[in-house]
């Protein structure tokens, strides 16, 4: 499901020079994509075979078999063939939203008729955005649009770049008018609080039958606390983790005429899946400050609360609003596990290394294991006090920053494997009041050894009689290290650098 069709400016490029190699790809968009999906508008590419043999344009929308698309957005397109743009007249005239950026169409493609065909261009543009260029509403209630102000500026394109995380530049001139016509016609897809524009957190949306699928990502590197509203009015939703497999009813949303708010609070990096299915609840909460509800029904709600004091939620049951709440109290703040740790560093052309650490660090930070990559072992005894097994308490061991994979095992009992952030597992079964032994194995990526060799190893004995000595294809991987991998700076943090903590919630019921 996706709102904008954006126009391929592929004729408009081929136009203007001779393309060779790699470069013929590098197609000018600006940073259109980015600002519709932070605005909550998805998009298709779309291209001149698709527009002049496989969509049709019908009640304001282009249909492309089952696909239907509200906008079609031409990015800085000056050239395109007839048959485009007699179908964008036709959806015009059919009640569809037409929005050029940066510059109008006033050519065709192509040597045969050229003359002729770049009169019809001129023309049908005309017709389409007005004498005056400036965009007008059409006979059959569409509409087109011209922002000059939208300036498409394409950046050099680097496939080994990797740009640091930044935040959506500010919604202003251009842009801004984008996103008020899109508004203007169609409320967004994926909403978030006021209708800001997102940072990172984003969304792809597809429809089976009558179920409404949005996969919902967190690309920022900090967790991401958000009411968003998603546009299925009439719909109740679900959570579908990826993580566990586990398929669970949302408790805690908001209907609106225009969809369903669901407050989300996603880690860095974090991902999940909301279906959504026709309905209307008999029971869900509409606020509250639990951090997750479990399970709701005429007499209470059940959640896990984070902190002290009242924890408290509002009950809707039918047009019925009721409250419910409870005292927390005696809940610990998280307890740093510190103290001197055993560790130990093994791995293929590493002698083993056996010391023992009183502050958690990465291995980059020592010359002696910054090209360590492998499986490191760091064990600990700590005490944990009476207070943290107080009943309904669940305690989660919180690893901290970690490079890359986990590996826990507390008092002898595998916690489980722990593998993007946040580095948390849950241990309340297996930790204990009073003394207990802590066994965290970290494993890091291959690029830390591989980045320090001075060259690279021969061919392997056993494939040999496959491959030969010096076979091509290991001698292509040979190049593509020395200009890539061989130094590669700066190396990725590896091992455990915490803080490492035990993190306290509590299970609790709030009568209604």
């Amino acid at each position: 499901v996706a709102d904008v069709l954006v126009y391929s400016p592929q004729a408009t490029v081929w136009s203007k020079q001779a393309l060779f190699g790699n470069s013929r790809r590098n197609l000018p968009y600006g940073d259109l994509p980015k600002t519709l999906v932070a605005n909550g508008y998805d998009f298709d590419i779309v291209n001149d075979d698709v527009l002049q043999h496989r969509a049709r344009a019908e009640g304001g929308l282009i249909k492309v078999r089952a696909l239907s698309y509200r906008f079609l957005i031409l990015p800085k397109t000056t050239a395109m063939p007839v048959a485009t743009m007699e179908f964008l007249r036709r959806f015009a005239m059919e009640g569809g939203i037409v929005i050029a950026l940066d510059e109008l169409p006033d050519s065709s493609v192509g040597l045969a008729n050229y003359q002729r065909d770049d009169r019809t261009v001129k023309e049908l543009t005309q017709e389409i955005f007005g004498v005056d260029g400036k965009g007008r509403t059409l006979p059959g209630g569409g509409r087109a649009y011209y922002l000059p102000n939208y300036k498409i500026v394409e950046p050099p394109f680097d496939p080994m770049a990797q740009p640091p995380f930044a935040p959506t530049p500010p919604l202003e001139g251009g842009r801004a008018e984008l996103i008020e016509i899109l508004h203007r016609h169609l409320s967004p897809d994926f909403a978030l609080e006021g209708n800001r524009q997102s940072d990172g957190l984003t969304f792809i949306h597809r429809r089976a039958e009558e179920r409404e699928i949005y996969f919902v990502n967190n690309h920022q590197p900090f967790e991401s606390r958000m009411a968003v509203t998603f546009r299925v009015p009439g719909t109740i939703p679900q959570e579908w983790n990826p993580m566990t497999g586990r398929i669970q009813p949302v408790w805690h949303y908001r209907p609106h005429e225009s969809g369903v708010e669901v407050p989300l609070n996603l880690p860095a990096y974090a991902s999940t899946l909301l279906v959504f299915e026709p309905g209307s609840a008999d029971i869900y909460v509409s606020e509250t400050n639990l951090e997750k509800v479990m399970r709701v029904d005429s007499h209470q709600v059940v959640g896990i609360a984070s902190e002290n004091g009242t924890a408290h939620a509002s009950v809707m049951q039918g047009a019925k609003s009721q409250s419910a709440s409870a005292s927390v109290t005696g809940l610990p703040k998280p307890f740093e596990i510190s103290g001197e740790w055993k560790l130990a560093l093994e791995a293929y052309n590493f002698p083993k290394l056996e010391t023992t650490v009183s502050q958690l660090r990465s291995w980059t930070e020592d010359g002696k294991t910054e090209h360590f990559s492998g499986t490191g072992q760091y064990e600990i005894d700590f005490e944990i006090p009476d207070e943290f097994f107080a009943e309904g308490n669940e305690l989660i061991l919180d690893l901290g920053a970690v490079g890359s994979v986990a590996e826990v095992r507390a008092n002898g009992i595998d916690a489980g494997v722990a593998w993007m952030q946040p580095y948390r597992l849950p241990v309340t079964d297996a930790l204990h009041s009073g003394r207990n032994h802590l066994t965290v194995l970290v494993t890091n990526t291959l690029i830390n050894y591989v980045a320090g060799l001075s060259k690279l190893p021969d061919v392997p004995e056993d494939l040999i009689p496959h491959y030969g000595q010096t076979a091509h294809l290991y001698n292509e991987g040979t190049t593509e290290w020395e200009n890539h991998e061989r130094n590669y700076h700066p190396l990725p943090p590896s091992g455990l650098m915490g803080p490492v903590r035990i993190v306290v919630q509590r299970r609790v019921v709030l009568p209604v």
